[in-house]
């Protein structure tokens, strides 16, 4: 997990999709929360944007878990991004080489 800032914000979360539902419920909704507040910041620091915010995931491999991860897909109103773990070294390039530590900025 990670939260980042240039002119505007880079956060990604880890979303454990092997996990219990009610567990990866909740972290959804903290991840949900938390990129709310943090595109609050972005306003109110009138950065040039509010962010890209990133949920990385593992497969589903329960039918309760494949259902929860089908539900939060097809979600059209979450505040981020669901993107596969595999993806996670691209964004890593980017922040060694872009981003400051987001408690820089703070």
């Amino acid at each position: 997990d990670f939260i980042s800032c240039n002119v505007s914000i880079l956060t990604g979360h880890a979303i454990d999709f092997t996990n219990q539902p009610n567990t990866i419920e909740k972290k959804l909704y903290e991840f949900r929360v938390l990129t709310e507040g943090l595109k609050m910041f972005a306003k109110s620091k009138k950065l040039t944007n509010a962010g890209t915010y990133i949920a990385y995931f593992n497969s589903a491999e329960g039918r309760e878990q494949k259902e929860l991860f089908n539900n939060v897909y097809q979600d059209k109103t979450k505040p981020f991004e669901l993107i596969g773990v595999d993806a996670m070294e691209s964004i890593t390039n980017k922040l060694k080489n872009n981003y400051r530590k987001f408690s820089e900025i703070v």
